[in-house]
């Protein structure tokens, strides 16, 4: 290896010798330089690590997203809370602000919403919808809204209106947790006991 070296340096020497020579006798020498791209032996060990968070997340939301359609719901459950430990070690990592760190909690609540409905528990099923449209960070699309109001027929309940069930939706927002939305539900459900008395 050190001869090959020590025969470049003298090649690259005795060249530019002669292009010395040439231009004395007159030439203009014009020298292009191409330049190529070596790949490194294992150019992953270059690169520096990385808190990928989001990656894992993803990639359990996916795994959890085709258990969903096989019906394995037990299975499903387990890799979204998978995916709530991705997101929160994303939030803790990054320094997010606790609004932030919520909403990206939350979102995953609308798949646990979705498997609860598979399963018909329809009451449980409320309370993650109610938490993951009253901690988003932006108002409900209008698909969201047409969610919201879907599971809230599924309840069937006779007394709480949608124009109740979004009001409280906007007053969840001002402080969203997963307790406050219980909280919520269940005032909903002592007010449908109180109307069949």
């Amino acid at each position: 290896m050190q001869f090959m070296k020590i025969l470049a340096i003298a090649v690259g020497i005795m060249g530019a010798l002669y292009l010395i020579e040439l231009y004395k006798k007159g030439y203009r020498v014009r020298i292009r330089f191409r330049v190529r791209r070596v790949p490194s032996a294992n150019p992953v060990e270059s690169l520096p690590k990385l808190h990928n968070h989001l990656g894992k997340a993803a990639v359990a939301r996916g795994e959890a997203l085709q258990a969903i359609r096989e019906g394995e719901h037990d299975k499903a459950w387990g890799l979204l809370h998978d995916v709530k430990s991705h997101y929160l070690d994303q939030a803790r990592f990054y320094g997010m602000t606790a609004r932030q760190a919520l909403a990206l909690d939350a979102s995953v609540h609308k798949h646990l919403a979705n498997i609860l409905r598979k399963e018909g528990k329809h009451h449980d099923a409320m309370v993650h919808v109610l938490y993951w449209l009253g901690a988003a960070n932006n108002p409900p699309s209008e698909a969201e809204s047409k969610k919201y109001r879907a599971y809230l027929n599924r309840c069937k309940f006779n007394v709480i209106t949608l124009n109740r069930a979004l009001r409280d939706l906007f007053r969840l927002r001002e402080n969203p947790s997963h307790e406050n939305a219980m909280v919520a539900f269940n005032e909903w459900l002592t007010e449908e006991a109180g109307d069949k008395k």
